[in-house]
């Protein structure tokens, strides 16, 4: 999972990738480790996808410019488009179904 540490590493990103994954949280710990665990079998059953994290409390712009409010949230892009946005932890089978539909 890639770490975006600016504004434009994380617009050029959404604007290329025909699937992404942006994982955003804020801080390390409780649900985000758990959830990073995740998305690392997402990321080896899915290859295609790209997967990316930002941090919010390091870049706190993105964070009011989208909304977030809560963390973990996690954004499913196909071409640009957020067709799912995930806030907190779910199971794998969810995430998986949301992967699985960006192919």
């Amino acid at each position: 999972m890639r770490r975006i540490n600016s504004i434009d590493d994380l617009m050029a990103t959404w604007r290329k990738s025909k699937a992404l994954v942006i994982g955003f949280k804020v801080g390390y710990g409780g649900k985000w480790d758990e959830l990073v665990s995740l998305i690392g079998m997402l990321e080896t059953e899915f290859p295609q996808i790209e997967f990316v994290k930002v941090d919010v409390s390091k870049m706190k712009i993105i964070g009011e410019m989208l909304d977030l409010s809560k963390a973990p949230t996690l954004y499913f892009i196909k071409r640009g488009k957020v067709t799912y946005r995930m806030v907190g932890f779910n199971k794998y089978e969810t995430l998986r179904k949301y992967a699985q539909d960006l192919i």
